[in-house]
């Protein structure tokens, strides 16, 4: 049977017309869980494997995280999640059209970005640069493997074992990126576990990861562009006049050339790439975007603010790790003592670029927010009476306080947040003017220990505690 036949009659569930070089869901090597359960009566594991990806909370977070432009004026601009479909669609006609195995090939584009960090690259940068003082790294494809294999909760098994997905699609997630972008430790499959253990995941590359690995490519060269274009930044005038010419001016134009050139090439030689000149038209397709888009001013000029409100984010937990959720403490056991050992801190900064990297752009915003910010409107509602002065700075962790009357630090909450402010009051109440520096743990009724934004500095005389 010819490879047009098995394009036109397969249904990609069927080995009978699968490619020689496609997974079989029944090769144990691939379809091998960590926890047995028994075979799905009504679809194959690939299916259920795709299926567990959808119904994950941490697909659905994917709406609300960036893809290139950071809260954009209009809907109409990609989101992690668009993309994420856009890859899927591209990978699953590719592997319709060449006989490899749909449904694995879609399990692996769907799950490919569920580690990805808010604000889009900019967040893995980040977190990557802060987890070396704690000899890890941060990749988003070795993080979305590390949340489909412990970090998403799925009801049938304890936390910690994920979504309990097949070998072969844990495999595709965690090498998804292209080779040229691939950490060498993904390359190898490498990862970190639950508990920071750095391990090898050994499973043979499939042609269905190949497949994911170039759509995934694909996608975001011609959608970002297309949103560029939309954004101002963009003409296709930047194009260039040999990728007008032989790709074409539009989105779908290019990709439907890509994929068919990817799709010939596959028939005539059974490697899957591009044929030179494609090959060499889609490379100068991505560094152009890289200059024009990516390289912007509108794009990086943002990116400063990005980074050090993550850098304070981070910093503030692993100062204080009783400020994460309780649930995120209970479950993944933070040290919340004053004094830790290397090992525990090192333990906890695993576990807050976990936090971090799930948090969607809107969640992380209102967290920072929360944590450093202090509307007009609550400090109004709130009475100077109820204000702790701070009497004298002991160093640039701690204070001594001058506690009112009416308060009793032991009525107070043990876990009740405090903000640290600059006051200065009008004559009328409501133009009291207040600025936020941080937050505050109280120790006693006389010490308090302090946690600044970066760049700020604490005011003897002027600086007050507010009761949240």
């Amino acid at each position: 049977m010819s490879i047009d036949e098995i394009s036109s009659e397969s249904s990609g569930n069927s080995s009978k017309f699968l490619h020689p070089q496609a997974a079989r869901d029944d090769d144990k090597n691939l379809i091998e869980r960590e926890i047995p359960e028994n075979k799905p009566e009504d679809r194959n594991d690939f299916q259920r494997d795709r299926d567990r990806i959808i119904h994950s909370k941490a697909f659905r977070r994917l709406m609300h995280k960036t893809q290139v432009f950071v809260s954009p004026d209009s809907e109409h601009f990609r989101t992690r999640m668009t993309h994420t479909l856009e890859v899927a669609q591209i990978a699953r006609s590719i592997a319709k059209n060449i006989g490899a195995k749909e449904e694995l090939t879609e399990a692996i584009a769907l799950g490919h970005d569920l580690g990805h960090t808010p604000f889009g690259h900019k967040g893995q940068y980040v977190l990557d640069g802060l987890l070396k003082k704690y000899r890890f790294w941060f990749r988003h494809a070795a993080q979305s493997f590390r949340v489909v294999s412990y970090l998403e909760y799925y009801p049938r098994f304890e936390f910690g074992q994920g979504l309990n997905l097949t070998r072969a699609t844990r495999a595709g997630i965690l090498r998804h990126s292209s080779v040229s972008a691939q950490n060498p430790d993904e390359k190898f499959g490498k990862f970190i576990d639950l508990k920071g253990k750095i391990k090898t995941f050994d499973c043979p590359e499939t042609l269905e990861e190949k497949i994911v690995r170039i759509a995934d490519d694909i996608a975001w060269a011609n959608h970002d562009w297309d949103d560029g274009v939309r954004a101002g930044i963009l003409s296709n005038s930047l194009l260039g006049k040999d990728i007008l010419a032989q790709l074409g001016c539009f989105q779908g134009e290019r990709i439907n050339k890509l994929v068919q050139d990817l799709e010939k090439n596959f028939r005539s030689n059974e490697e899957l790439k591009f044929s030179p000149d494609k090959e060499g038209l889609f490379k100068e397709l991505q560094n152009r975007l890289t200059k024009y888009l990516q390289h912007s001013t509108a794009i990086e000029r943002g990116d400063g603010e990005i980074n050090h409100q993550i850098k304070t984010l981070f910093e503030l937990f692993m100062e204080n790790p009783v400020l994460l959720p309780q649930a995120t403490r209970e479950r993944r056991r933070v040290y919340v003592d004053n004094h830790l050992n290397s090992s525990q801190k090192r333990h906890n900064a695993l576990v807050i670029a976990d936090f971090i990297s799930g948090m969607t752009d809107d969640y992380f915003t209102a967290t920072y927010r929360d944590l450093f910010c202090f509307s007009r409107r609550k400090l109004r509602e709130t009475q100077s009476a109820d204000w702790i002065k701070i009497e004298e700075v002991i160093s640039d962790k701690k204070v001594s306080l001058d506690f009112p009357e009416n308060l009793s630090f032991a009525d107070l909450k043990k876990d009740a947040k405090w903000y640290v402010c600059t006051v200065e009051e009008g004559e009328r109440r409501e133009n009291v003017q207040v600025v936020c520096k941080g937050i505050a743990k109280l120790l006693n009724e006389k010490e308090a220990e302090v946690y600044l934004e970066e760049g700020r500095e604490l005011e003897k005389g002027k600086d007050v505690l507010i009761l949240e």
